[in-house]
């Protein structure tokens, strides 16, 4: 007899081996093979797996296991031991990323994110920013770094690079306006202001100003420039623009004084002076003069008005004027009078004329204004004093005077004298009646002088002389003489005269006497009584 028994555990033929694996690629259950002496189809079992921790949380041990059986329950086990770690570092799923940026927007602090392989929390530390200077003091370069851990100790860094840059110029924030001014009065470079988004403090250079020429030499454009720079040499710059302009009239300084002249002494055209604000050689002319108001009732009093102009650079003009009061106070010149003279009052000379000049009028007006009489001592012995008034046309007068001495020097004329005669002595004719005439006197007066005799060869032959005296009324006198020849050639004979009145008659000398209405004719001293 044959006893079969099967007492033979089947054989693992093949078995996942042992393996050593990242906790995020362990295996899946594999599938082993066996085979049986007796079975051809053993039942494998899969018994599980164990796991025996590590050092950490994501190291350890897995311990698999199955059971082969063959139909008759032999079995035999096989182990595949997979030893689990954890040796991968964690992954950063989002790191800042790196970025240029300007100094003052440097980015805030980021918070990367990482996972494991493993640990379902990854513990992510910002290690800090380390700066490395660049060219200038606000172009660096930031490195920030986080260290990412899983639970195993496995870490990894990150790092994100900030290049800091400054390329944003200083902003000026306070420029000196823009101004027009007068050309005198152009202010001082004024202090601007600029701010950086970096620097403090930043550099203001003022760079000068430039001039644009207007239309005339004071009037012109100012620009001023200010460059402003930042530590990286970052620049902007700024202007302000003056506009000068020269629109003050030039001030005269000094002009002929306002003054009063007689018509013919106006003084020469004077020299003004001016100063400018701007321009330092003032163009002064002389516009003329003017006679407002002239032509009136005195052409000689009027007024001048002188003007000067004071002319800039830039056309600005300005004007000045003198007045000067013209006045005639200056009366005629007399220039010839009718002399003085002496002359008889029968030869008065005829009015003439004197001649005479005015400083301002051509034709001054000349008036007689007749004749003074001053008398003298006897009627026709006077002065006559002729007057003339000469006045211009502005009222001046002065006179011109002509003496004339009046005489009567001229004794007066007899035109009419008894005639000389010779006569009988008893026929001595009575005293005449001469006439005279003066040259200056109306009537003259005559008066007998009586008569002289001059004896002859006989008593009563003899001459008597009648004399007569013209005087005038100035004592200008002449005589007249009648010459009467008497002579005797009756023979005597005694004459008595009848009167009235018995009364002495007495001779006392020879030649004719009057008593009362009669004569007596006496040849020698006696008296004869009646």
């Amino acid at each position: 007899m044959i006893t079969v028994r099967d007492i033979t555990a089947p054989t693992f033929t093949s078995v996942p081996g042992n393996t050593t694996v990242s906790c995020e690629a362990i295996p899946s259950v594999g599938t082993p093979v066996a085979s049986d002496n007796c079975d051809v189809d053993v039942t494998i079992t899969y018994n599980g797996e164990t796991r025996t921790n590590g050092s950490c949380q994501n190291s350890y041990t897995l311990t698999r296991q199955w059971t082969a059986t063959d139909n008759c329950n032999n079995t035999r086990t096989a182990v595949q031991t997979i030893a689990v770690q954890d040796l991968v570092v964690p992954v950063f799923t989002f790191s800042p990323p790196d970025v240029t940026v300007s100094c003052e927007s440097l980015p805030a602090v980021g918070t990367p994110t990482a996972t494991d392989n493993c640990s379902p929390t990854v513990t992510v530390t910002y290690l800090g920013e380390t700066r490395e200077n660049g060219a200038c003091l606000d172009a660096y370069l930031l490195r920030r770094r986080w260290l990412a851990g899983d639970q195993c100790g496995n870490t990894t860094t990150t790092e994100q690079v900030i290049t800091v840059r400054d390329l944003t110029p200083p902003v000026f924030s306070f420029i000196p306006d823009p101004l027009t001014v007068n050309c005198d009065a152009i202010p001082s470079v004024g202090t601007p202001i600029a701010v950086d988004n970096c620097d403090a403090a930043v550099s203001i250079v003022y760079d000068g100003e430039t001039r644009m020429n207007g239309n005339c030499p004071n009037n012109y454009f100012l620009t001023r420039k200010w460059i402003a720079t930042d530590n990286c040499g970052n620049t902007s710059s700024a202007t302000q623009l003056v506009s000068v302009q020269d629109i003050t009239l030039p001030i005269f300084t000094s002009v002929p004084l306002p003054t009063t002249a007689n018509c013919d002494a106006l003084p020469s055209v004077g020299t003004a002076s001016a100063t400018d604000n701007c321009t330092a050689n003032v163009v002064i002319a002389y516009l003329g003069e003017s006679t407002p108001g002239s032509g009136g009732a005195c052409p000689g009093n009027y007024a001048i008005v002188r003007t000067w102009s004071a002319q800039d650079e830039c056309g600005n003009s300005s004007t000045a004027s003198q007045t000067i009061t013209v006045q005639d106070i200056t009366p005629p010149v007399v220039l010839s009078v009718p002399a003085d003279a002496v002359v008889s009052c029968s030869n008065i000379p005829a009015v003439s004329s004197p001649t005479a000049s005015d400083n301002c009028d051509a034709t001054p007006n000349i008036t007689y204004n007749g004749a003074n009489r001053i008398n003298g001592s006897y009627p026709n012995s006077y002065i006559l004093k002729r007057q003339w008034t000469i006045s211009d046309d502005c009222g001046n007068t002065t006179t011109a005077v002509q003496t004339l001495t009046v005489e009567d020097i001229t004794a007066p004329v007899f035109t009419s004298v008894p005639a000389a005669i010779t006569v009988s002595c008893e026929a001595i004719p009575a005293v005449g009646s001469p006439i005279a005439t003066d040259d200056c006197a109306a009537s003259v007066n005559i008066s007998y002088n009586g008569d002289t005799r001059i004896d002859g060869l006989c008593p009563d032959s003899y001459i008597l002389n009648r004399m007569w005296t013209a005087i005038d009324s100035c004592g200008n006198t002449t005589t007249a003489v009648q010459t009467i020849t008497v002579q005797d050639i009756t023979p005597p004979r005694l004459q008595f005269c009848s009167c009235a009145i018995n009364r002495e008659l007495r001779c006392y000398s020879s030649g004719w006497q009057s008593y009362g209405n009669r004569q007596l004719r006496c040849y020698r001293k006696y008296s004869v009584h009646r």
